[in-house]
């Protein structure tokens, strides 16, 4: 049996864990929204994608005037049953047909000499 110490039982809770989903204010950079008009609230999940939002001037939270969306729920497989592969059952042997005797050739009668 293997023992495991805390640390690398933390460790493989935060990595089996589902990424966090964080709200944040995503503002259009000035090639897409030259005016600064149009700043959407968008969800964004995982710690790695959060940082590049905010590297890129995204705010956390919600943008201001904007309701907030509400996160996708995490969707999960629904389990399917697994066939039951059964043998098909072995052919019923037939017995064939007696083959017929071979007709013999009638035994010819020696020429006589008349």
């Amino acid at each position: 049996m293997v023992r495991l110490g805390a640390g690398t039982l933390l460790a493989l809770l935060v990595l089996l864990a589902p990424p966090r989903e964080y709200v944040i204010c995503h503002h259009p950079g000035p090639l897409e929204d030259p005016f600064g008009e149009n700043n959407q609230t968008i969800v964004v999940r995982g710690e790695g994608a959060l940082a590049a939002h905010l590297r890129l001037g995204d705010t956390l939270g919600p943008c201001p005037g904007t309701p907030t969306p509400t996160p996708r729920p995490t969707v999960r497989p629904t389990p399917r049953p697994t066939p039951t592969i059964r043998p098909s059952p072995a052919p019923t042997p037939r017995p064939s047909p007696q083959p017929s005797p071979t007709p013999s050739a009638s035994p010819t009668a020696p020429p006589t000499d008349v």
